[in-house]
């Protein structure tokens, strides 16, 4: 059953923060992969597009097809799913900028 699921790493276009080994289930269809990285990072799932990138973070290929699988794209263990936002949120920029940070 373990063999159904792999970790790989997320990246998004609006953020500096890398998620590291995500389980995620090679079953699931994009449009699922996309509901979980929209509870992870906050951006809506109807305004991502996603890339495969490989262990050197070079681009194989657009997951476009919200229907199909994980598997279908063939990600390998430790490749990373690439969230770009079309319609970025401006309070992701803000999560990460400790300047508006108060300091005691």
């Amino acid at each position: 059953m373990d063999s159904y699921f792999i970790k790989l790493h997320a990246t998004h276009s609006q953020v500096k923060m890398r998620l590291a080994e995500i389980r995620f289930d090679l079953r699931w269809t994009i449009r699922q992969v996309k509901e979980a990285l929209e509870r992870k990072y906050g951006s809506s799932a109807d305004t991502m597009s996603l890339e495969l990138r490989n262990l050197s973070e070079q681009f194989v290929c657009s997951m476009s097809n919200d229907q199909e699988t994980l598997a279908h794209y063939g990600p390998q263990e430790g490749y990373t799913i690439h969230v770009v936002d079309s319609a970025p949120s401006s309070l992701l920029a803000q999560l990460e900028d400790v300047s508006q940070v108060e300091k005691y």
